[in-house]
């Protein structure tokens, strides 16, 4: 599968999900993207800072005992009234951002688990 098929299989399975994107946290750029409708560039922009400035926020000298080091720092999700964020990425490959925009008061664990699977596909095997 290409990453278009990746986000195109995010965007039609995942409940609630209004647009998934590709992009690349080194350039602060968002490559790919799928949505039902066209979608703005400020808007992928705006996706691609937030997704940026959520990571910067990550802080492996504060990971608390017992939390697996492997999972720390590959997701991250954002709440407002008008959307679930959620960035993913994979251990292997952490430059590579997944995101999603969902509806509001969709299930949190099922989109972080649906994004977070699609960026491990995206990176390959390890």
């Amino acid at each position: 599968m290409q990453i278009q098929d990746h986000l195109d299989q995010l965007l039609n399975d995942a409940p609630g999900c209004r647009l998934a994107t590709f992009g690349d946290l080194s350039s602060g750029l968002i490559l790919k993207w799928s949505a039902p409708s066209p979608c703005p560039r400020e808007v992928l922009d705006q996706l691609s800072e937030q997704s940026a400035g959520c990571f910067a926020l990550l802080d492996p000298a504060l990971l608390p005992e017992g939390i697996p080091a492997p999972e720390y720092g590959q997701a991250v999700m954002t709440f407002t009234d008008r959307a679930t964020r959620v960035f993913a990425r994979s251990a292997g490959a952490p430059d590579d951002i997944v995101g999603a925009v969902f509806a509001p008061q969709t299930d949190a664990h099922t989109v972080l688990s649906l994004t977070r699977e699609a960026a491990e596909k995206l990176a390959g095997p390890q």
